[in-house]
């Protein structure tokens, strides 16, 4: 039994990776056998803009060409194709230029009540239109956590901030009307702005006069990824009802976001809760989210079974057996198989007192430093085992699934190449504190091995996004993965250097590793690149 009116998939691409106009043609196909209605494509600068030459530049943008083929195929195939930009912040790729630093208020925001804001807003709109055959539009406008708080404040002083989210919200809302568009927002700000700054605070009181000032006319899309308990739902959507009842939207996640490897199970617990309490209180439009955070690292196609659940939930079915058959007979796709790309981040050790699927260790022991150590606190001996078989499993799955073993080696060979990055420097520290020279000189050619499989998982990473993706990204990942290479070069010289009396010490190596937080030696969730692979300023 279908329950909902609109069910759509959001795409990040704006971390890095733009899907090439192939790959939206089959995602669309994809989303069509499943029985989604909508792709929505989240673009925050990565689309061409009339009169805004430095918008989306050198950044992957799709041309007014791409985006007008992508929405007629969408329309050919029954998926509305949507428009999923940022009107206030999230914007922080453009502030590079100087052409907009004027309007930058602090951070990745916008300078609200500045006329050439709202110029650049209405040039958005005036592209949108000629692009896009959906009337339907997201405005973004989520996570604005320094609004007013920068230049705004500078030149008109400290204002209610709730007053200058509405009155930018409802200056949007007219742009966005006078070019024929129903917008929608994320809800967010209507919380955080006053609750200290928290979403889900479930006592949230937003005063009779703030609503009154809220375009009821402008959808809200209540977004949460993140609760297994329906309770929450239930709390957050009344809320919602009470700020505009009119049109309101869920959206779940997709779990993309956290380096190499989707978070499936994680995913499917959260969509499970989320989606059967949004439909059970009348929510008729649903919107899956697979944000690309930190460099676009996942693939939106190893996600297809989070993709594919969140339809069976909307229309009423959980029982997992019937969704594995179901997924087999539509996509004609082993249910089991593509759930083992989850596999290299889910180790011997459980991440106990937390969620213990919210982790991501395949990227956090990936890029940390095997001098510095940051993260060998983090690290397990045990799993260099596990590893090893988690790359013989995606490997044999791959073989059984032609069309995506790209994306099964792709995973194989980052779990081949932990097997032995992910304790190396754990190891070498150890050896080095107990002054056994003689171990330490057997990790030289064990370095030289890591080198090799990083090469070999570099070349796979290559091919993933230029098979998924335009070029422009594809320099991220490589900076990336070619500084952890010169990092295991330089340890294996110092090393060298060491046991050769060259130097009578190695600095690094001295410092005790203390715990990264409460819990020791657990797995956690942790995916900010720039801090991981150092503790200095990158």
């Amino acid at each position: 039994m279908k329950n909902y009116d609109f069910l759509s998939l959001m795409v990040d691409c704006s971390r890095n990776a733009t899907l090439t106009v192939n790959s939206i043609k089959k995602l669309i196909l994809i989303l069509k056998k499943i029985g989604y209605t909508s792709l929505m494509l989240y673009t925050e600068d990565t689309y061409e803009v009339v009169n805004q030459p430095y918008f989306g530049y050198l950044r992957g943008r799709y041309s007014k060409d791409q985006l007008i083929e992508i929405s007629r195929f969408g329309e050919e195939n029954g998926i509305e194709v949507v428009p999923c930009i940022q009107t206030l912040a999230h914007l922080n790729c453009i502030f590079r230029h100087e052409k907009y630093r004027q309007i930058n208020d602090i951070d990745d925001i916008l300078l609200v009540d500045d006329d050439r804001t709202y110029a650049l807003i209405d040039d958005m709109f005036s592209s949108l239109e000629k692009e896009f055959i959906s009337r339907r539009v997201h405005i973004g406008c989520d996570e604005a956590h320094m609004l007013g708080l920068g230049k705004f404040k500078d030149i008109h002083g400290f204002e209610d901030r709730s007053d200058i989210f509405i009155r930018h919200l409802n200056k949007v809302k007219e742009i966005a009307i006078k070019h024929g568009f129903k917008p929608m927002i994320w809800s967010d700000m209507f919380f955080r702005l006053v609750s200290g700054g928290e979403y889900y605070d479930l006592n949230a009181k937003i005063s009779k006069e703030k609503i009154k000032k809220v375009p009821q006319d402008v959808s809200l899309v209540y977004w949460d990824y993140y609760h297994p308990d329906r309770e929450t739902y239930e709390a957050m959507i009344n809320i919602h009802k009470q700020i505009n009842p009119n049109d309101l939207y869920f959206a779940g996640g997709v779990w993309t976001w956290n380096g190499f490897a989707p978070l499936l199970s994680h995913g499917e617990t959260n969509t499970l809760a989320g989606i059967s309490t949004s439909i059970d209180n009348g929510i008729k439009n649903i919107i899956m989210t697979a944000w690309g955070d930190n460099g676009a690292e996942c693939s939106i196609f190893s996600s297809l079974t989070t993709i594919f659940y969140a339809k069976e939930v909307a229309n009423g079915i959980t029982d997992i057996n019937q969704i594995k058959q179901d997924f087999h007979n539509i996509l004609g796709l082993n249910y089991d198989d593509f759930k083992l790309l989850e596999l290299p981040n889910y180790l011997t050790s459980k991440a106990k007192g937390r969620d213990h699927l919210l982790i991501n260790p395949c990227k956090y022991l990936l890029f940390n430093d095997p001098l510095q150590g940051y993260f060998d606190c983090k690290s397990n001996y045990k799993d260099e085992k596990l590893f090893e078989e988690h790359a013989i499993k995606l490997k044999q799955a791959g073989q059984r699934n032609k069309e995506y073993a790209y994306l099964f080696d792709y995973l194989s060979s980052l779990c081949h190449l932990l097997a032995l990055k992910a304790t190396l420097g754990a190891h070498i520290r150890e050896s080095y504190k107990a002054n056994d020279k003689k171990a330490l000189s057997t990790y030289l050619p064990l370095i030289d091995e890591t080198i090799i499989r990083l090469d070999e998982f570099s070349k796979h990473c290559r091919n993933r996004w230029l098979k998924e993706n335009n070029r422009s990204g594809l320099e991220v990942q490589q900076i990336r993965l070619g500084g952890l290479r010169e990092r295991l070069i330089e340890t294996k010289t110092v090393l060298k250097e060491y046991l050769d009396g060259e130097v009578s010490s190695i600095s690094e190596l001295e410092e005790e590793i203390l715990p990264i937080d409460e819990n020791k030696d657990e797995p956690i969730y942790f995916n900010m690149y720039n801090e991981n692979a150092t503790v200095n300023d990158l």
